[in-house]
């Protein structure tokens, strides 16, 4: 797994708060493995937002979320495909689960998106 992507599913692996998610967590990551292998980043960039997407739909099924599974082109169109603007969205979201990690778990999240 990539270094970056290895902290953050550690961080949510031990830092949710609430158990049945970690539980789902946890499974969902063993049975769909996070990216890895020897790729360049042209190509990283797009399989880990790929991973992210389909545990992104995952919760939202289990969740019984009324909403049809998000595309990546849907995830670009909605969030724009500029650094920027990812890393803005990425910030707002990382906020919306604050109350869902532990504190730790949190900073470190931040930690990782501020080194860009």
């Amino acid at each position: 797994m990539y270094g970056r992507w290895a902290i953050v599913v550690r961080l949510l692996s031990a830092g949710l708060r609430c158990p049945v998610c970690q539980e789902h967590f946890n499974t969902w990551t063993a049975a769909n493995p996070p990216p890895s292998g020897p790729r360049g980043k042209d190509e990283r960039v797009p399989v880990c937002r790929a991973w992210v997407l389909a545990l992104h739909n995952e919760v939202n099924t289990t969740k019984e979320v009324p909403t049809e599974p998000w595309t990546v082109e849907q995830v670009a169109a909605k969030y724009g495909g500029d650094r920027a603007t990812i890393r803005k969205a990425a910030r707002l979201a990382l906020r919306s689960i604050q109350a869902m990690v532990v504190p730790r778990a949190y900073t470190g999240l931040q930690n990782i998106l501020a080194q860009g």
